[in-house]
């Protein structure tokens, strides 16, 4: 179980501000030949405070249980920037219990629904500073809740019940669709950087006449 309360619970499926930056961010993005672009948020209630944000990009088709797939990620942590996805089937540095048993993300998606937007798995990101975070649905506990698991350095395996320097804190998770399916190869932040450039380029051209 992990180090900390909530580890007493075993998973059920355990084993920048500028619009042209962000959009730059978007799209160094994997994309495929038809995407969809999310805008996500965890937030924290109580101290201490936590307040994650940012885009994904997700296949257009879910699966037979409505999930999508993240291929990309992009925001902040408490004003320090994401870097980096997990891959699926991988788990973020310091989220075992031991060599053999880890906490795993999946990267599913879905649209709001009563039993989570994310999984038990969920997703896992890496940030510029050398943390990690995990974000996940824990449908296991009463009331199920949205979990952050932070992790910092060293990531050693910890016994349980030791804080040691990471965390897993309960908050408020969503996921919204922002742009329509985005089809052919130009991805949807190209298309807004160009959409801005054009305007810039009108305005200049008012401007000399």
């Amino acid at each position: 179980m992990r180090p900390f309360a909530f580890r007493r619970f075993a998973r059920k499926a355990a084993t920048v501000s500028c619009g042209a930056l962000f959009a730059a961010a978007l799209a160094a993005l994997p994309q495929p030949a038809s995407a969809l672009v999310w805008d996500w948020r965890f937030e924290t209630d109580d101290d201490p405070e936590v307040e994650a944000r940012g885009a994904f990009v997700t296949t257009d088709v879910p699966d037979a249980q409505g999930f999508y797939t993240i291929l990309g990620v992009t925001g902040e942590r408490n004003n320090v920037a994401i870097n980096g996805l997990i891959p699926t089937g991988s788990p973020v540095p310091g989220n075992c219990l031991d060599v053999v048993t880890c906490f795993t993300s999946d990267n599913l998606l879905r649209l709001e629904d009563d039993d989570g937007q994310l999984t038990t798995h969920g997703f896992g990101v890496s940030f510029e500073d050398g943390t990690y975070a995990n974000y996940f649905f824990a449908s296991f506990l009463q009331p199920a809740t949205y979990l952050e698991f932070y992790s910092v350095a060293p990531f050693d395996l910890l016994p349980p019940d030791t804080l040691g320097g990471d965390s897993e804190l309960p908050g408020k998770f969503e996921a919204d669709l922002r742009l329509d399916p985005v089809p052919g190869p130009l991805p949807a932040a190209g298309a807004m950087m160009a959409f801005g450039w054009a305007r810039k380029l009108r305005r200049r051209q008012r401007a000399v006449r």
